[in-house]
């Protein structure tokens, strides 16, 4: 854990719960390829392409009327025919 003043460059800028009222800490892990914070940090920040798509799909369903609900199942539909098409690139763990 690391204060602002002990933050550098390349290190996760996660927020850690206070201890102190006035002190700021952080992860300081390094951090994962060109994003602000550690992988495991990175996993609670970003969501998957499979979770935005479930959740449109969800979304959907909820809503089959709505006039953007089909354009929401055209736009899974390609990004699915896409994945066939494009080969799946492994990330690299950051060690």
């Amino acid at each position: 854990m690391l204060t602002i003043e002990e933050l550098e460059y390349r290190r996760c800028k996660w927020p850690l719960d206070e201890a102190e009222p006035r002190v700021f800490l952080f992860c300081g892990e390094p951090t994962f390829r060109t994003k602000p914070y550690c992988l495991c940090h990175c996993a609670l920040a970003y969501e998957s392409e499979a979770t935005r798509r479930r959740r449109a799909i969800e979304w959907a369903a909820a809503r089959p009327n709505a006039p953007s609900a089909e354009r929401a199942r055209r736009w899974n539909a390609y990004l699915e025919e896409g994945a066939k098409k494009v080969p799946k690139l492994e990330l690299a763990r950051a060690g």
